[in-house]
C-alpha cells in the first residue's frame, strides 16, 4: 500500500504543529513526528483503525486512527492507496469533522 496525504490533511498537521509550537517547540516536533510515525503503520496494516462512525453517511468507508488520544487521522482506502483526508483534533466539536474531510 501507498500513503497519500491530502493538502487538507497537510494543513491540519501544520496547524497542529504551529499551535503546539506556541507552547513548546519540542512538544510540537514530538507530536508532529508521532502522527507521521502512526500514519506509516497504515502502509502495512491499512485496516487497523476502526470505521469512523461520524462519517458513516458518506459513500466511502472512512476510518480513523487515534493518535496520542487527542488526534484522529481520517482516511479511506482506494486502489491500494491509503488516502489521508484529515487530521482532526478530537477535542473539537464533532460536528466540524464532516466539514473537514475531503
Amino acid at each position: 500500500m501507498k500513503i497519500r496525504i491530502s493538502k487538507n490533511a497537510e494543513k491540519h498537521l501544520d496547524d497542529i504543529f504551529n499551535f503546539i509550537c506556541n507552547i513548546s517547540e519540542r512538544a510540537a516536533v514530538d507530536t508532529y513526528n508521532t502522527i507521521l510515525d502512526e500514519i506509516d503503520f497504515l502502509e502495512k496494516q491499512p485496516k487497523m483503525a476502526a470505521k469512523e462512525w461520524l462519517l458513516e453517511e458518506f459513500s466511502r468507508e472512512y476510518r480513523s486512527l487515534v493518535v496520542m488520544r487527542k488526534y484522529k487521522v481520517i482516511y479511506f482506502i482506494e486502489d491500494e492507496i491509503v488516502h489521508i483526508s484529515a487530521i482532526w483534533d478530537c477535542r473539537r466539536n464533532p460536528d466540524t469533522l464532516i466539514k473537514e474531510v475531503e
